[in-house]
Parts: structure tokens; sequence; C-alpha cells
């Protein structure tokens, strides 16, 4: 921050005998601290190109720092993890064998709420080469793996575009690394590490081993750790009907997650929790 302070002054008062610059202010936030840079532009006069490169690398760190900044709450609540809703939808329960049929994904951040959804992600998978598929799975999910209207795209990119989705997620929130998130968490982590080996995956960008298990949370604070029940005692609306969709099943995952997180906060605040 001192850094480009510096820069931002020098190109101000090295040129300022050319023109009056005029003045924009960058507000950059970190926690409770404040700190102003004054960004100059000058309207009337052409800067030679190593001062227009210096100014343009002010105007890029001023950005990056405060997409950081801004981020900081996600990263200091969750000791700089973003936690990322996922459920996944599977031909069985071997995630070597078991074909991996819907991906989806529920990104979280912090509003004037407190913890709450940002964005949903979904996407139907191709059964990979030689993978099985148990019938009854089919049954309970619901999939259909002939219908047209599907639009599933292959393992390999659905898991790219995941990756690269989560990525730029914890980029902006300022995390370093994502921790997934799920109810009973083991069965999709392993899922999802497996489908991750299968696609050469070097930049997953989930911890490899740490997860947030709602299952458990759920036991904790409403006295149960299936999911249906789980929402009904915390007030969320479950609809049977919709349950097995993976983007469904990860929403309210996501949902369930931010009522225990904004519960437990509130009463942190109040002086009712350590």
């Amino acid at each position: 921050l001192e850094w480009l302070r510096t820069i931002a002054k020098f190109n101000a008062f090295r040129h300022s005998w050319h023109s009056e610059p005029k003045r924009t202010f960058a507000t950059l936030r970190n926690g409770d601290a404040e700190a102003r840079l004054h960004l100059c532009q000058y309207p009337r006069v052409q800067l030679p190109a190593r001062l227009r490169r210096r100014a343009a690398l002010v105007f890029w760190g001023a950005n990056w720092l405060g997409l950081r900044m801004d981020g900081n709450l996600m990263a200091r609540r969750f000791r700089g993890y973003l936690p990322v809703a996922v459920d996944l939808e599977t031909g069985g329960f071997d995630p070597s064998r078991h074909a991996l049929l819907e991906v989806a994904a529920v990104t979280l951040g912090f509003g004037e709420g407190g913890l709450q959804i940002e964005r949903r992600l979904r996407w139907p998978v191709l059964p990979f080469p030689g993978a099985a598929i148990e019938p009854a799975s089919l049954k309970v999910t619901g999939i259909k793996l002939d219908d047209p209207q599907r639009g599933a795209v292959s393992e390999q990119e659905a898991l790219r575009q995941l990756f690269r989705q989560v990525r730029k997620d914890i980029k902006r929130q300022g995390c370093q690394r994502g921790i997934l998130l799920a109810h009973n968490a083991a069965f999709d982590a392993g899922f999802l590490r497996r489908a991750a080996e299968r696609c050469n995956g070097k930049r997953n960008p989930f911890h490899p081993f740490s997860t947030i298990d709602t299952a458990a949370l759920a036991a904790v604070a409403y006295g149960h750790n299936v999911l249906s029940e789980a929402c009904q005692r915390a007030g969320i609306p479950y609809e049977e009907d919709k349950a097995h969709s993976a983007l469904y099943d990860a929403e309210r995952c996501a949902l369930l997650f931010c009522k225990i997180v904004n519960a437990w906060d509130a009463g942190a605040a109040a002086g009712l929790l350590p």
C-alpha cells in the first residue's frame, strides 16, 4: 500500500507543472483500517511511455488490492479457506468404478444479512469410458442418460469449469484455497478427488483432505443429521420431489450452512458464545 501511494504521489507532483491533475480517490478497505490512494489523471498531457506504464501499474495494483481487501472478511472468518457447497449425483458408491453423472456447486459470500448464496452452478456429466452405473442409482436420481435435452459434458470439461470458477472466487474473496462443503462430505470429496485424478486435474483448488460436513454441523445445531429433517428444523423449505437433484441438494446444504454460521456469529457478537 505504501509503495502504491508513493508512486501515485510521485506521478502527481512530478508533472504538476504541466497541468492541474483531476484527482480521483480509490478507497481500499482492510477490516476497520482505511487508506486512500490519490490517483491522478492528466487530461491535457501525454505522459512518457515509462510513466504511463507506471501509472497503469498503480491502477492495476489498486484494483487488485481492492478486490483482495473487500474479500478479507471471508478469509478471516474461515482461516483463508473459501467454502464451496458441492453435490454430486453418481452411478453408485464406488468412486473408482461408478460414473459421475451430475455436478453442482454453490458459491458463498458475505452480504448485509451475513453469509449468503452468491452463485449456482450445474453440469450434467457424461459417464467416463467403462464406468459402471447401477440401475437403482438412476431410479433414485431420476437421471435419464439418453435424454437429448440433458446437455451433458465430459467429466474433464465439467471439472475444468468448476475448478476455474472456484479459483476465480478464491482470488476475488482474498482466500488461499477452497474447502469442499457438503452433506456427508466424505462421499462427495472421494468422488471429486477420483474424478480429478482420472482427468489429470493438476489445479484442483480444494483442500486435499479437509472438508466441512453439514451433517455433523446439523447434528450439533439441530439434533439431526439428515438433510431434509435438518432443513425443516432450521426453517429452510425442503421439497422431497426435488431431492437428489445435485443443484437442489447443494443449495439446501449451502442454506443450512449459512443459517448455522450466521446464528453462531450473532450469538458470539451478543456474548452468548465463546
